[in-house]
């Protein structure tokens, strides 16, 4: 409607149906639709939270990747949008690909509800956290200290990797073309608490045997360009493990010139760059830092506040090895 008029007109017109009692599905997406568009991000967070509490099937063919940044985003504005969001989500059972919780999410409307004195709800979203490193970083936050508490078996680190490890395998077997599901795979095994090394390296090795033994690894893995970078960055660092260290950075320096998902390569060249601090070669870290010219993905934005109000990590590791370098 917007686009074949004037646009803030049209907007204010989709603003009028979507106020009719009798205003559906399709009329409330394309509210959504020219939200994101105009850059309403309130809006759009509303929207969304509509769509969701009314049709929580239909919108579960939305793509997840748009859903987790609009969340990100409520998460930017006050509670009073961020948690009716997250709760809706919550409430229709909302999940990533191959039935994935987004444990961050989850992580994040558990503490809202904590901090309007909803204990028993709070419980209840942090059973559906299964990511390892979210688990850990809630343990040692003292606002989760009631629900840590209270889900004890749930914050038993060794218990949650294994139990992620054993779901994640299972997904990755119903997807045999996906590198990304078994990139998840080889994430858990460095997750485990006797540190798998040995085996993601084994699993990682198995794949490359695999995309070597073709022409076209394109025709074997569905995501192969969008996933071959972190699938180099995940194979470094279990080489890194087991202290094959010239491997390891000959990996990441191959990861470093392929582009990631969001088109720009952010996270391996920060890899990178750290990884040549840790092997005492800081001046090295700066050819990799200096070639930061792309944005960063929508989860890892440097340098904007994160739930606490501190920096991004990719920002902070960014300035680290930047103030480590410049040292020497």
């Amino acid at each position: 409607m917007a686009a074949r008029g004037n646009i803030k007109r049209g907007y204010e017109y989709l603003g009028r149906v979507i106020a009719m009692p009798q205003a559906g599905y399709g009329d409330w997406l394309e509210r959504l639709r020219e939200a994101n568009t105009s850059g309403n991000e309130a809006d759009e967070v509303s929207t969304l939270t509509v769509l969701m509490r009314r049709w929580p099937d239909r919108t579960r063919g939305l793509d997840a990747d748009y859903i987790q940044r609009t969340a990100s985003a409520a998460r930017q504005l006050p509670h009073a949008a961020a948690l009716p969001l997250l709760q809706a989500l919550y409430d229709a059972h909302w999940k990533l690909k191959w039935d994935v919780e987004p444990s961050e999410l989850w992580r994040d409307l558990a503490l809202l509800l904590l901090e309007n004195n909803r204990l028993t709800e709070a419980n209840e979203a942090v059973s559906h956290v299964p990511d390892v490193y979210v688990l850990v970083a809630m343990r040692s936050d003292r606002r989760f200290d009631a629900v840590v508490a209270a889900n004890s078996a749930q914050f038993d680190i060794g218990a949650a990797a294994e139990r992620e490890f054993h779901a994640l395998q299972t997904e990755a077997e119903k997807a045999p073309q996906s590198l990304e599901a078994k990139l998840r795979v080889i994430n858990s095994l460095l997750h485990l608490q006797h540190y798998e090394a040995e085996a993601a390296l084994a699993a990682a090795d198995s794949i490359l045997l695999d995309i070597r033994s073709t022409n076209f690894p394109g025709k074997l893995f569905e995501d192969y360009e969008e996933e071959l970078s972190r699938f180099l960055d995940l194979r470094s660092i279990a080489l890194q493990r087991v202290g094959r260290w010239d491997e390891a950075l000959a990996q990441l320096s191959a990861a470093g010139v392929l582009l990631e998902k969001y088109t720009g390569n952010v996270n391996q060249l920060i890899n990178l760059g750290a990884l040549y601090c840790e092997l005492r070669r800081p001046q090295d870290a700066l050819s990799p830092i200096g070639r930061l010219v792309a944005g960063i993905s929508p989860f890892g934005a440097c340098c904007v506040p994160d739930a606490r109000g501190g920096q991004s990590s990719a920002c902070m590791r960014l300035l680290t090895i930047s103030s480590i370098a410049a040292i020497f």
